[in-house]
């Protein structure tokens, strides 16, 4: 498999301030992939306007921060080339770009930004800008800023970011093999709360608080008995400001893991989490949605991918109001959502 994108056709100017990268699919048609070399994309620049102007160069700047892609600028020192990308209006009008590179093409290839809307999100009135299949992560929707952890892996994947590493790094736990500059520099990609080099370990930023560490990796059988009693720091007392918590639970291939809340209070006002509970039951490398409030009960079940393993991540670093109890919860792994 790899990615067939055009890869500023996932950008946006947002409000013209903002990088917004749009969802971009994977496709098999591999010949829309730029180069089967160093990734090297040239492109031009031609849009009205400086605030856009700055906002492509951020995403592309952006891009190279964060994956082995490089772009060189055409000028006039290259006159002889006629395939490459051009970012700005077009006489033909209208918003458009193509996804990946048009292999047959021997003309610039055009990002159009001619026509109103073309610089800015827009949605119709009243109505959501798309409909999301699974309603729990419509969350996610419209609210990506910057490349996400599985673009980055895509990216990595279809350019063959790290063809040239020595060694193969076994990367657990949803990390990946990955190099920024394209070459033998390779090391394992982490999601967000996990480090060490093969990411077998919690990141010390994100258990870190008055309380001291407090989270960890905590591995389950399928045994009745093999149970976690997972809490909020000085349960079942009020938990401390400015605290960070984060557990990986982790059960055997073929399992999932079963998250049993026998208690929740976490502090919330009308319209906002202050502190907050987020559980990453679909990818591990995914943020997850942030629980706050009070409710009695509940169960939450590990999803399709990476389904042996939840993020439990607790968070009150915001410094405002008063602490409430906090939480407590049962992990247990099992071979099925059926059998609860």
């Amino acid at each position: 498999m790899q990615i067939g994108l055009f890869l500023l056709g996932c950008y946006s100017a947002a409000n013209h301030s903002q990088i917004t990268f749009h969802a971009c699919w994977v496709t098999s048609i591999s010949e829309m992939i730029w180069t089967n070399t160093y990734p090297l994309i040239l492109w031009l620049t031609y849009v009205s306007g400086n605030k856009v102007k700055e906002n492509v160069l951020k995403a592309i700047q952006h891009l190279e921060d964060n994956t082995c892609l490089r772009f060189l600028r055409f000028d006039d020192a290259l006159p002889d080339l006629k395939f490459y990308l051009r970012i700005g209006k077009d006489s033909a009008g209208g918003c458009y770009a193509n996804i990946g590179r048009m292999r047959e093409s021997k003309q610039p290839q055009v990002v159009s930004l001619s026509g109103p809307g073309c610089e800015d999100d827009f949605s119709r009135n009243s109505e959501p800008t798309i409909e999301v299949r699974d309603q729990a992560l419509s969350f996610l929707a419209g609210n990506r800023r910057g490349l996400s952890y599985y673009d980055i892996k895509s990216l990595s994947k279809a350019y063959r970011c790290t063809v040239q590493c020595p060694y193969r790094l076994s990367c657990e736990n949803g990390g990946f093999l990955h190099s920024l500059k394209g070459n033998t520099d390779c090391f394992c990609k982490c999601p967000d709360g996990l480090a060490g080099n093969t990411c077998n370990r919690i990141d010390p930023r994100a258990m870190s608080g008055p309380h001291g560490f407090c989270g960890g990796v905590i591995s389950l059988s399928l045994s009745w008995f093999d149970r976690a009693f997972i809490h909020s720091p000085r349960f079942p007392f009020n938990y401390p400001r400015r605290q960070k918590c984060l557990w990986l639970l982790k059960g055997p291939t073929g399992s999932v893991i079963k998250l049993s809340f026998i208690y929740f209070d976490i502090k919330a006002d009308s319209n906002k989490c202050i502190h907050w509970l987020e559980v990453r039951s679909n990818l591990v490398g995914q943020p997850g949605p942030r629980y706050c409030g009070r409710w009695n009960g509940g169960i939450i079940v590990s999803k399709d991918q990476h389904n042996n393993m939840m993020v439990v991540k607790f968070d009150s670093t915001e410094h405002v109001g008063y602490a409430t109890t906090g939480f407590a919860a049962i992990a247990s792994a099992i071979v099925t959502p059926d059998t609860f």
